[in-house]
């Protein structure tokens, strides 16, 4: 029997104010480029989007700032509800921080060690970012993924639920996308 991947995918919708923000940063960042194409290949662009799709901007100095917290208090809800290890996919560093503001005792899975641990059930509440390279198996440690964001590289996406999917067990995934964002872009191409 071959393993299910579940799905509950929530939609977050941004107030006037915090949409209109997010538009105008999108536009500068953008500014001369059209496309998700585009978008899709710079990804120090994609990976600004997608910070603010999250709620962080960066002001002049290039430092990290909040604008919205709908996300980050959805994820809060959602983790506090589900039972047992919850791993939180995460794209850029910055959302590390806010997580962590929610969730001090979260670790970040990047190491073997960490994935030891994690798979011992000593981790409650991990975080892995995707990237290139191994990745051990994930399911002896929980079944519960939430997606915080997104990674603009699909392929890394799919790793990661290759790699928490137990041979005939059930993977639940929880998908955390601000509408009218670069996330919902995003979504769109994994949905």
């Amino acid at each position: 029997m071959k393993s299910r991947i579940l799905y509950r995918d929530e939609f977050i919708r941004l107030n006037e104010k915090e949409q209109s923000k997010y538009n105008l940063a999108q536009s500068e960042l953008t500014y001369g480029h059209s496309g998700k194409e585009f978008l899709l290949q710079d990804k120090k662009v994609a990976e600004r989007l997608q910070e603010m799709s999250s709620g962080i901007y960066r002001d002049a100095m290039g430092n990290a700032r909040c604008f919205h917290k709908k996300k980050i208090v959805r994820l809060y809800k959602v983790a506090n509800c589900l039972k047992g290890n919850v791993l939180i996919l995460y794209s850029c560093m910055n959302e590390v921080k806010l997580i962590r503001a929610y969730f001090p005792e979260a670790k970040i899975l990047s190491t073997l060690s960490d994935y030891k641990l994690w798979n011992s059930g000593s981790i409650e509440i991990g975080l892995l970012r995707p990237g290139p390279g191994s990745m051990c198996r994930l399911y002896p440690g929980g079944n519960q993924l939430i997606c915080f964001s997104i990674p603009g590289d699909i392929s890394l996406y799919l790793k990661v639920l290759t790699h928490m999917s137990a041979p005939n067990g059930v993977l639940f995934v929880r998908r955390l996308i601000v509408q009218d964002t670069w996330e919902e872009v995003l979504y769109q191409r994994v949905k």
